[in-house]
């Protein structure tokens, strides 16, 4: 990695710390210009304004939560919606940040909360996915969209709302993804097994899924 680069990941890992740390309202250029060791005037040579700065590290966040999906998928024979909402979960536990975009969490993200859709930070084409599924017969279609993509928002971020409301004696850190992710699935899932080619063509449909549009061939 060039030089220039190297300096521009240290300042963008000085952003975000600063930022799952104390939040966007309390962080200022010149604490994230202090914790990345540079001038406050090389922040405006890369970033225009401070808002640029935060979603610049925020979209950074994103594509190593997705990268890190693409890696527990790299791992398995045939990836399935199973696999990947289980993976996503372990994910975005993981990237906290990236759990404060979907949340909409305004503590960690201040007025970036409500524009995130604007910067492009939340779409993650999920509908898209479940919409070409359901096109090729690969899960129940016998419920609408609109009733599946409910119940996939509800168990999924239903989750992250509520495990920190959960009596430590009661909580599942270990097994929540898998949990998870079999809920999702039990709503999705067709009654009729997958035959080798439909499971190839979900296999192929999931991977694309979690391989952002820039990092295809």
């Amino acid at each position: 990695m060039p030089d220039d680069d190297l300096l521009s990941a240290r300042i963008l890992d000085a952003a975000a710390d600063q930022l799952q740390r104390y939040g966007y309202t309390k962080t200022t250029l010149d604490a994230v210009a202090r914790a990345a060791g540079v001038a406050k005037g090389t922040l405006y040579l890369r970033w225009r304004s401070r808002e640029d700065l935060f979603v610049a590290a925020l979209r950074r966040e994103r594509a190593a939560m997705q990268a890190d999906v693409r890696a527990e998928l790299a791992g398995v024979e045939c990836a399935d919606l199973r696999l990947l909402i289980a993976g996503m979960v372990r994910a975005y536990r993981r990237r906290t940040l990236v759990s404060a975009l979907v949340l909409r969490d305004s503590e960690v993200l201040g007025s970036l909360a409500r524009t995130a859709d604007d910067h492009g930070l939340t779409g993650t084409g999920f509908v898209g996915y479940l919409m070409a599924l359901r096109a090729q017969g690969l899960i129940d279609t016998e419920r609408s969209l609109a009733e599946q993509v409910t119940v996939v928002s509800a168990a999924f971020l239903g989750y992250f709302l509520t495990a920190p409301m959960i009596p430590p004696s009661l909580q599942i850190d270990e097994s929540a993804a898998e949990v998870v992710a079999e809920t999702i699935h039990r709503m999705l899932v067709r009654r009729e097994p997958l035959t080798p080619t439909e499971e190839a063509a979900l296999d192929a449909a999931t991977r694309a899924y979690a391989t952002p549009e820039e990092d295809l061939p």
